[in-house]
């Protein structure tokens, strides 16, 4: 009878046991989820499967008077690397205006020099000074340079290194997989819209960056691009942005250098956060995180989330590198 007693009272002890431990194993599950769905950073922003930056060498009259009216027409951005040497000081507030309205102004060289003819010193002139010149104008560092005639050399890309982030006709500062999805070319007289169609069909369905390097709007002295068919093209690009993302040479390649340097954590239970080791006073524009089946699970922004937007059964984030989130199954 003693026997049957303890038996009975030992049955009831592991019983409860067992169902603590299953509450407790349940509630972990609910707190740290390791199911989570697939988690990737899209290789261009708004998750398009293609880019495009319109670049503008050599500050032509025609890229103040009809170049950037066009863009600001059409809510769309690129970027104009000037010859800071040869800029007149009334042109120069305009530059700044035309910065402050979110385009680039990038480094063309001081007074569009060939970099592969050129010695240390010269280098230092015709790059850093040109870099100088547009800080003290335009109140922010160049974050880009394209080097005049497309030419450049080992050491003039050190000197260019030292205080830019891109360089527009050899992109060293990408990795090798990036790199070989980035495309340029000079486009004007005698092209045709048709050679701009078919290289930017080939962008999207290659998943690429296409970089133009266009010059003035007929007053050009080397292949001069008219107002018609710059018009045509921006206008392709306008009705095709769904596939394509339109954005400056420098916010492109920040995007893509952010990209290439932030990883996704998974902290203490359910938070998921975005770590990057990159200076956030340059490094400042929003990823746009790709989170699958995102229907299935409770989002929880904590801090850095920018935008979330539904599209097919993906959750497209817009967050900040270093940024945190909660994401927990329904």
């Amino acid at each position: 009878m003693i026997m049957y007693y303890y038996k009975k009272k030992l049955s009831r002890i592991i019983e409860k046991s067992f169902i603590s431990i299953y509450l407790s194993l349940m509630l972990f599950a609910c707190e740290y989820d390791d199911l989570l769905p697939p988690i990737r950073i899209s290789k261009f922003p708004d998750n398009k499967p293609s880019a495009v930056s319109f670049t503008f060498d050599d500050g032509y009259p025609s890229d103040i008077n009809l170049v950037y009216p066009l863009f600001v027409e059409e809510s769309l951005k690129c970027t104009f690397f000037v010859n800071p040497g040869r800029v007149t000081e009334d042109r120069w507030s305009q530059w700044a205006f035309i910065h402050d309205q979110g385009f680039e102004i990038g480094n063309h060289g001081l007074m569009h020099r060939n970099l592969k003819e050129l010695g240390k010193d010269e280098l230092h002139v015709e790059i850093t000074t040109a870099y100088e010149l547009i800080k003290l104008h335009i109140g922010e560092v160049p974050f880009s340079y394209a080097p005049a005639f497309h030419k450049s050399s080992p050491l003039a890309d050190s000197v260019i290194y030292s205080n830019h982030f891109a360089l527009r006709d050899n992109v060293h500062f990408l990795n090798s997989k990036a790199a070989s999805e980035f495309e340029w070319k000079e486009y004007g007289t005698p092209d045709t819209y048709s050679v701009f169609e078919l290289k930017m069909q080939s962008a999207i369905a290659k998943q690429k960056w296409y970089v133009p390097c266009l010059h003035g709007v007929n007053d050009a002295s080397w292949r001069p691009i008219s107002l018609d068919l710059l018009t045509k093209i921006v206008d392709y690009v306008k009705r095709n942005e769904r596939n394509i993302y339109v954005d400056t040479f420098g916010n492109i390649s920040k995007y893509r250098l952010e990209r290439e340097n932030v990883s996704i954590s998974r902290l203490d239970g359910n938070v998921v956060k975005l770590i990057s080791n990159l200076d956030s006073t340059v490094f400042n524009l929003p990823l746009t995180m790709v989170i699958e089946n995102f229907d299935r699970y409770n989002f929880y922004p904590k801090h850095g989330v920018k935008k979330i937007k539904r599209e097919n059964g993906l959750g497209l984030i817009s967050l900040m590198p270093n940024s945190e989130f909660i994401l927990i199954r329904k």
